[in-house]
């Protein structure tokens, strides 16, 4: 893996992903921070934990799908 790559949010020893505090993301480098705004937030009235799957070609992940329980869905392309 590239030493400049800086994960978006850590994993946990669970392997599932941590969310960063405040202070932890403010912290980060310049070049680390994403360069679009963000998205507009969604109603979601539940709190419950989001699906993630992932699909793959070979070792490589190709592409990270996030479905919210309220319905909304994030489909993220990976390049690599």
């Amino acid at each position: 893996m590239d030493e400049s790559f800086v994960p978006l949010f850590p994993a946990n020893a669970g392997g599932a992903f941590a969310t960063p505090s405040p202070i932890a993301l403010a912290n980060r480098p310049a070049a680390a921070m994403p360069s679009a705004p963000p998205p507009a937030p969604h109603a979601c009235v539940r709190a419950a934990t989001p699906l993630v799957t992932f699909k793959r070609e070979g070792d490589r992940v190709t592409q990270i799908h996030v479905e919210c329980p309220c319905g909304h869905v994030v489909v993220l392309d990976c390049e690599y």
